[in-house]
């Protein structure tokens, strides 16, 4: 589906991974949302939870368990689909993982308002063990996200000097002529900077973004930790994808990659993007799962100044890029990858017009 015009200056898991995780966060899972008002596009239903028809008693017991362990009982109950949990359980044996952790954490905080750090469930397994340790950690408002003060835009000299970085390497390989530039997410923020450099040293530029975020809803997340990190991504738990499973279990199992996420996450909310003189393809994913950002194109069609072009991808930020829905992507950079190679095919540096109407078809 694509909306052609000219850019406006100054307007507008389903599954679980298979790996255990050492430093499991424990996050808030969003529903599904639907596309952009302007298109009807398909989306995946989340199953909804049944509470459990057997009750919940202690090993050897048939009495109930004491609060809170016996609320922490039924939400382990609901997510890991078992009749009942008693005090001895552990979490992993019942079928626990990194992902099934963070939906945990995100019922925990929700019914009894207290947040459980990443490594609880892996230093306290059973339901017993865990349950006694819940009024050691932070309760009522000082469990909720607040605003992060590293949301607030601040200069931007990172992603200028990752960006510069970048050119570095483009530059060695292709000293001149027109240049093809693109970016997935971040990358495509990223990726903008570089086209801004580059059209002020007066080369051509043709920019291609892959469901970039808008800046604005990247300043709404509270994010300070990696717990706040995992939380967030947990909007495409149900969305099945290799990759983001893949990113969980990593961002759980690995120690350089969170605080990578991290700093990078930080230096997008610091940016400032200037409007581009040059043609730019955003291609959005047709599964919007944030419900705070549901119009990204629209936000970066503002600082085009140039031709701007939107495909709408099958699938959401993470499918879009897995097979079957990858080979509709492909279709579209083959067009413009085969434009772009001309040696006529310079991107005009066109001065501002009014967009005509245009709508996704």
């Amino acid at each position: 589906m694509v909306q052609r015009g000219r850019g406006r200056l100054g307007g507008v898991a389903r599954g679980r991974a298979a790996a255990k995780c050492a430093t499991t966060d424990i996050c808030v899972r969003a529903d599904a949302i639907p596309a952009p008002a302007d298109r009807v596009a398909s989306r995946r239903a989340i199953p909804t939870l049944v509470e459990p028809e057997h009750p919940i008693t202690a090993r050897g017991s048939e009495e109930t368990l004491p609060e809170p362990a016996r609320t922490l009982a039924e939400i382990w109950a609901q997510l890991l689909g078992v009749p009942s949990v008693r005090e001895g359980d552990n979490f992993y044996d019942l079928g626990g993982s990194s992902l099934v952790a963070i939906q945990v954490r995100a019922r925990v905080l929700d019914r009894l308002g207290v947040t459980i750090p990443t490594h609880a469930l892996v230093e306290f397994p059973t339901l017993g063990a865990l349950a006694a340790q819940l009024d050691k950690y932070p309760h009522g408002d000082a469990a909720r996200p607040a605003s992060s003060p590293a949301a607030a835009p601040r200069e931007d000299l990172l992603v200028r000097l990752i960006a510069g970085r970048y050119l570095e390497e483009v530059t060695r390989v292709q000293p001149e002529g027109p240049v093809l530039l693109g970016g997935h997410s971040a990358g495509g923020i990223i990726a903008h900077e570089m086209a801004r450099q580059l059209l002020a040293r007066g080369r051509g530029v043709t920019l291609v973004m892959l469901d970039a975020p808008s800046l604005p809803a990247l300043r709404e997340q509270a994010i300070t930790d990696l717990d706040d990190l995992l939380r967030e991504l947990t909007t495409f738990d149900a969305s099945g994808s290799a990759a983001y499973q893949g990113l969980v279990t990593a961002l759980c199992d690995g120690l350089a990659l969170g605080p990578i996420m991290l700093a990078t996450w930080r230096a997008m909310c610091g940016y400032a993007p200037q409007p581009l003189a040059c043609e730019v393809i955003y291609v959005t994913a047709s599964e919007q799962r944030d419900p705070r950002d549901t119009r990204a194109y629209a936000y970066w069609m503002d600082l085009s100044a140039g031709d701007y072009t939107v495909h709408r991808s099958p699938g959401d930020h993470f499918t879009m890029m897995d097979a079957p829905n990858v080979d509709r992507l492909a279709s579209v950079l083959g067009r413009h990858l085969g434009t772009v190679s001309r040696p006529d095919a310079v991107p005009r540096l066109a001065p501002p017009r009014a967009a005509p109407g245009g709508s996704f078809g």
